[in-house]
């Protein structure tokens, strides 16, 4: 059986025979009919097309659940679609369902999707080190104690812009304080170990380092969704619309990118799509400013946001000179992404005026046949940070560092390296609460910055994306 399109003008319909139909999954139709009333033909299209694109993957046969609530009714939107009448989500209290949009927690009433799903005591496919969430969140909405699905150990929250992880957790997203309105995304976590886990905002990858899983509970209690599950219970309800929740095995960064493609593919063709059209792929190379273990300000995770990207690579190193950037520049290139304008964050010279080259001009020359490469390898955008002020390790105000070669070096960047096409300078020369490195408002040691002294540089960074897009 193969599923068309009815195209039809006045009185005059026929089947339109189109390029990208499929024979009908085996699945989808088990899914078709344990649906009341079913969705229109070119629901079906998209819906087949989603599916089939998850099997071929082999991801299906890995999954306990996928609940797809953007679609076009309620009954409908409460089935799992790998095995329906088996971990079928239902209402606790009335969460609002509106048609393509999914369903929407409502705090005020204690509104969620309970998933009848327990990891810990149900799970076939998924273990406390293999396991993997994918969510699509459909809101923009800024909620400080939300929580947009999962359990206590395995759960995803929207609300934040950067990422950590309880000690015990699969985990969530995390940042200092800063709550993020723009969640409007699809989210993942996924996991194969028990040092690290990968975190993903759209299809941007962030990987979570010492969240050790030292606890034999495994991951957690009942899973919900608009809200998760703590104690057998749900507790920090949000108030956004989740288009679809797919719970299973570990996936490879690979892996998870598809999916995501998949589903938003399905999003787009009924019309609730959360990704605008992709622009960018972005790449972070630098010191421990730049680092995804930076303790102090996730400054890799700020700048992400900062840009519309459509995937992310972190490539920094803790204690990074201009010399180990050279030594990665291989793995740095093999980023490079043809279907996409290719950004590259560059955060670098600051080891070397003080400890390897010693000189602003040296660490100049150094950096400058770097960037030169990189436009070759094929970089279409690079954006350079200017050095920052310090105190530490003997590079306070009279120093040599603060008097001098920080300024030869910030100077070179600003009058020469600008010059290259294609290269744009973030000049936090320009920033006047980043001058004193003894203010703790934005320098945590006098030298690393604090929370809002990252926010101040990620700011330069959307300044920078202005000036060369012309946007």
């Amino acid at each position: 059986m193969r599923l068309g399109l009815n195209i039809g003008i006045g009185k005059v319909r026929k089947a339109a025979v189109l390029n990208y139909q499929l024979p009908i999954l085996p699945a989808y139709a088990a899914v078709l009919e344990a649906m009341t009333v079913k969705p229109s033909e070119s629901d079906q299209v998209a819906q087949n097309k989603m599916m089939s694109g998850l099997d071929s993957l082999n991801v299906l046969s890995r999954c306990e659940f996928v609940d797809v609530w953007a679609t076009h009714d309620r009954q409908s939107a409460k089935l799992n679609w790998v095995n329906p009448g088996t971990f079928d989500p239902t209402e606790v209290n009335t969460p609002v369902f509106d048609a393509y949009e999914g369903f929407k927690g409502v705090s005020a009433t204690n509104s969620c999707l309970k998933l009848n799903f327990n990891p810990s005591t149900q799970a076939t496919k998924v273990g406390q080190d293999d396991a993997c969430a994918i969510i699509g969140v459909g809101d923009d909405l800024d909620e400080e104690n939300a929580v947009d699905f999962g359990s206590t150990r395995f759960r995803i929250n929207a609300k934040k812009t950067s990422v950590n992880g309880y000690e015990t957790s699969l985990s969530e997203f995390y940042t200092n304080g800063n709550w993020n309105s723009n969640t409007k995304k699809h989210y993942a976590i996924s996991r194969n170990n028990g040092a690290n886990y990968d975190i993903y905002i759209n299809r941007s990858k962030f990987n979570v380092e010492h969240a050790t899983n030292t606890v034999s509970s495994g991951l957690g209690t009942d899973m919900y969704a608009c809200a998760f599950g703590y104690l057998g219970s749900p507790s920090n309800y949000n108030n956004k619309h989740l288009r679809y929740a797919i719970v299973c095995s570990y996936l490879t960064p690979a892996e998870v990118r598809a999916v995501m493609d998949i589903m938003e593919e399905y999003l787009q063709a009924v019309g609730t799509g959360l990704v605008a059209t992709p622009r960018i792929n972005l790449a972070i190379e630098g010191h421990s400013f730049m680092t995804i273990s930076n303790s102090y300000t996730r400054i890799g995770h700020k700048i992400a946001d900062s840009l519309n990207i459509v995937q992310n690579n972190n490539n920094a190193v803790n204690g990074s000179t201009i010399a180990g950037a050279v030594s990665r520049s291989a793995a740095l290139d093999a980023m490079l992404d043809a279907s996409h304008d290719n950004y590259l964050v560059v955060w670098l010279g600051v080891n070397e005026i003080d400890n390897t080259v010693g000189s602003g001009q040296a660490a100049y020359d150094a950096l400058k046949p770097y960037i030169q490469a990189r436009l070759t390898a094929g970089w279409d955008k690079i954006l350079v940070y200017t050095c920052t002020p310090a105190t530490l390790s003997g590079r306070g105000a009279g120093s040599q560092f603060e008097t001098v070669e920080r300024h030869i070096f910030n100077d070179n960047l600003r009058d020469d390296l600008s010059l290259l096409n294609g290269v744009y300078i973030l000049d936090t020369d320009t920033v006047s609460e980043l001058d004193d490195p003894t203010n703790t408002t934005y320098y945590s040691d006098g030298l690393h910055l604090t929370p809002d002294g990252g926010d101040l540089v990620s700011a330069q960074l959307a300044l920078g994306k202005i000036n060369l897009l012309n946007v």
